[in-house]
């Protein structure tokens, strides 16, 4: 098996375990949001606040390391990460007991003190988690990681109905994170090659920190961004708007997480395999500028035609008055989305301040967040400012890819454009649509989809072989090769 054939099975393995993972996780949110009031969901979204909070902002990145370092086979280099790993772990645990009571008093949930002491469990059964899996993806051999992380969010979501229906309370919450946790560490054990074992090595350790501490920084940056809005929310507005805007932002986010699992891991050997080549680099980031853009079209131009009843739909009717900051966060994510390419553009030739420095100009929207909950504006103002805080990110992004990498703007500017022109009439459209049959907006969100292939194509001349291979293949009328790898890399 060549090389280029066994890093696309393994990045398609990955992708689609991804896939898997969020969809499960999609489903169960469901579920959960079907039996609990959206109060008992927001006491559930600050357990998943404080745990990334220290999760965070401690992490090292030791698993990559493992993977990145020449001598991550090595035995002593895998006992010494576990060991350093389990440390980290209790010594998270230990933090969050500490401040379990001061966090139920600051999310205004004293009643649930004891599940916010129950939750510093959840560190401890990570720390515990055995790497070996880890370190098999340096033989691209992704399928024990994706068979873990499946199997804790599939036992979860078997568990999800009659766990919310004997519970009744956020307390079901609590009891399916634990056992989410716990099967992937069990099932990081069963997979495992190696005997788990602990060691202690100056050097090795020495690596880590040195490895580990820019990340741990990033992690900071990552919290704030990741959490910071629903932290804003939770202690500026009540559990029962918390829990609203944690199901709507689920909402918004999983269909471009989806799509993110399955492009990434194609996207960046694409780039990275021509990269000393200025010409066919600059083509290539033409045409990822241009699927990122035309996926994030399909997905947002629905989602925004929809959003006056898809909460209802999917949630139900408890959830129909975050349709305002929906379709805001919908509008964030999709900025978000599209600030991936010119990130894996720059990571393409191992810059990895490209990331770095666009989540701190992300920042901005935090600031504004806490300025409009200062002031008392609506939770849809939130939305708003998360949307503000991904535009000056994604600007920060393009404008570095140019001056570090001499990436034309056109190559990012003009697939933008066009899904801009797209998300303009289906933003106007959205409250007009309000009163029509579900059928009737599919059919207008097809059409429109359908303009913006036209339009794209007509921008990105690049894109249109791609896409008729993969309309041929669709028909059957030629091989089923992905569009992004079907040029024979060098």
């Amino acid at each position: 098996m060549s090389l280029r054939t066994q890093v696309f099975k393994g990045a398609m393995a990955l992708g689609g375990g991804r896939a898997l993972v969020e969809l499960c996780g999609f489903v169960r949110n469901i579920i959960v949001a079907r039996l609990l009031t959206p109060a008992d969901v927001g006491i559930g979204a600050t357990f998943w606040i404080t745990v990334a909070l220290l999760q965070m902002i401690s992490d090292l990145a030791s698993d990559r390391l493992l993977i990145q370092a020449p001598d991550g086979d090595e035995p002593r280099f895998q006992a010494s990460v576990q060991l350093w790993e389990f440390g980290r772990g209790v010594l998270n645990s230990v933090l969050l007991l500490a401040l379990a009571w001061p966090a139920a008093y600051l999310f205004k949930s004293p009643q649930a003190l004891w599940a916010f002491q129950c939750v510093a469990l959840i560190p401890l059964l990570r720390g515990l988690s055995h790497l070996d899996i880890r370190r098999m993806q340096r033989h691209l051999r992704y399928g024990p990681q994706t068979v873990v992380e499946a199997s804790g969010q599939i036992v979860s979501l078997l568990l999800a109905y009659p766990v919310c229906r004997l519970l009744g309370n956020y307390s079901a919450l609590l009891v399916l994170t634990l056992v989410q946790e716990g099967i992937k560490t069990g099932a990081s054990f069963v997979l495992a090659e190696r005997p788990y074992r602990w060691a202690w090595d100056r050097a090795y350790v020495r690596r880590l920190l040195t490895f580990g501490w820019p990340l741990a920084i990033n992690g900071v940056l990552l919290f704030a961004i990741m959490q910071g809005d629903r932290l804003i929310v939770g202690t500026g507005f009540s559990t029962h708007d918390l829990g609203l805007y944690a199901m709507a932002f689920t909402l918004a986010n999983a269909p471009f997480t989806l799509l993110g699992s399955v492009l990434n891991p194609l996207a960046l050997p694409l780039l990275a395999a021509v990269q000393d080549q200025p010409a066919a680099f600059e083509r290539r980031v033409r045409l990822c500028n241009a699927v990122f853009a035309l996926a994030a079209g399909v997905v947002v131009v629905p989602l925004l035609l929809c959003a006056p009843w898809l909460l209802e739909r999917v949630y139900g009717p408890q959830y129909d008055v975050a349709a305002g900051v929906f379709v805001w966060l919908v509008s964030a994510r999709m900025v978000w989305f599209l600030r991936v390419a010119p990130t894996l553009t720059a990571m393409a030739r191992a810059d990895t301040r490209n990331a770095l420095l666009a989540n701190a100009f992300r920042l901005a929207g935090v600031g504004l967040a806490l300025l409009v909950a200062a002031l008392g504006y609506a939770l849809a103002a939130i939305g708003v400012a998360a949307l503000v805080g991904e535009m000056v990110a994604a600007v920060a992004a393009i404008v570095m890819v140019r001056s570090r990498h001499q990436v034309s703007f056109r190559a990012t500017i003009l697939p933008m454009f066009a899904l801009l022109l797209a998300y303009a009439v289906a933003f106007a459209l959205r409250d007009w649509f309000a009163g029509h049959r579900p059928q009737a907006v599919l059919a207008a969100s097809a059409a429109l989809v359908l303009l913006l292939v036209g339009l794209m194509v007509l921008l990105v001349p690049v894109l249109r072989p791609e896409l008729g291979r993969a309309f041929a293949a669709v028909r059957g009328r030629a091989p089923c090769r992905p569009p992004l790898l079907s040029r024979t890399l060098p």
